[in-house]
């Protein structure tokens, strides 16, 4: 009975200190997600269910329309459709890495209305260019929200036949010192794919410092530029 009861004491024992190692362990597991997950000081922070999207202070504060001297920023809308698609050419397709299937009518009603129910949830903000000689549409540019605790990622596209004209370079700066002004946040980035060289170029130009990559695994996955506030 004795060496019983001391065989009970003994496995009991080493069951409590497998359970202690264990639970310190997950412990530290759980300190190091913590630290690694928190945001750097000028990223705004998650909310909601989704983690990867971030809450504007408000749709209403950015303006319907930010005009520029070559170009005029319009808040993407319904009538924009038609438009829209008539600039969205396969060299755009191509930058995205956009596949055929992109060319329907059913892919271009989804992704549209898809990207004014986000606008209008808040989780981004997307604006269309039209040039104002022309009074046309001829690009997008957008700012949402790519990994967590991220302050805002931009994107954009114009048409080919627009390339070079300066009507980038000008819808980028009057947004970016909107959502800048506006979120009153110091930094907003932009993630480009490698092989995508004009886009990087682009950024760079635009006033978008690169300041490393992304790794997916042991590969790059996009190179990391900032842009801070003025």
């Amino acid at each position: 009975m004795k060496d019983r009861i001391s065989f009970q004491c003994s496995y009991m024992r080493r069951l409590s200190i497998k359970q202690f190692l264990l639970i310190v362990g997950l412990s530290w597991y759980a300190v190091i997600c913590f630290l690694v997950e928190q945001p750097r000081p000028h990223c705004a922070s998650p909310i909601g269910t989704n983690p990867h999207t971030f809450t504007l202070v408000s749709p209403e504060a950015f303006p319907s329309e930010i005009k520029g001297n070559v170009i005029t920023l319009k808040k993407m809308k319904q009538a924009d459709f038609e438009p829209f698609f008539e600039m969205f050419s396969d060299q755009v397709r191509k930058m995205f890495s956009f596949s055929d299937e992109t060319k329907t009518d059913a892919w271009k009603k989804s992704f549209f209305e898809y990207e004014l129910w986000r606008q209008k949830q808040g989780e981004m903000l997307y604006y269309c260019i039209y040039d104002n000689a022309e009074n046309r549409l001829v690009g997008g540019i957008d700012i949402r929200a790519f990994w967590r605790h991220d302050p805002g990622m931009i994107g954009f596209w114009i048409n080919e036949k627009y390339y070079g004209s300066g009507r980038m370079h000008e819808a980028t700066n009057l947004l970016v010192e909107k959502y800048l002004e506006v979120m009153d946040i110091p930094v907003i980035n932009a993630y480009v794919e490698p092989f995508n060289q004009r886009s990087f170029a682009a950024c760079k130009k635009f006033g978008f410092e690169f300041i490393g990559f992304s790794q997916k695994g042991s590969e790059r996955f996009f190179y990391v530029l900032e842009r801070y506030r003025k």
